[in-house]
């Protein structure tokens, strides 16, 4: 379990160390490989010592999330942001190239 933890510990400092630069994609792959190792320390079988001994090193962990939500929100911000930007191109370019039919009438005048 120790392993775990010490696993768990170290993929956290590397992913807030790299989470300028990470995208979503990253960030991603980064929370399924952690969710991996929490799923092995909860299907670990501690003893009660070793809850208590664990307890604040997890919750130190835990106490990051706030820094990866704050980061995926922004992105998800620059994301609205994009697709309002598109939205608005697209409504501006629909006013300006009406529906035009190719059918024409033409009337001779001449007598």
């Amino acid at each position: 379990m120790d392993d775990l933890l010490v696993q768990l510990e170290i993929h956290t400092q590397q992913g807030l160390s790299a989470l300028s630069n990470m995208d979503t994609e990253q960030i991603s792959e980064y929370m399924e490989r952690r969710s991996q190792i929490m799923k092995l320390l909860l299907h670990a079988s501690p003893t009660l010592q070793q809850k208590r001994e664990y307890k604040n090193r997890v919750k130190m962990v835990l106490s990051h999330d706030t820094i990866f939500i704050r980061k995926l929100e922004q992105l998800r911000d620059e994301a609205s942001l994009q697709i309002s930007k598109i939205e608005t191109g697209k409504t501006q370019r629909m006013s300006y190239d009406k529906a035009y039919t190719g059918e024409s009438y033409f009337f001779d005048l001449k007598k």
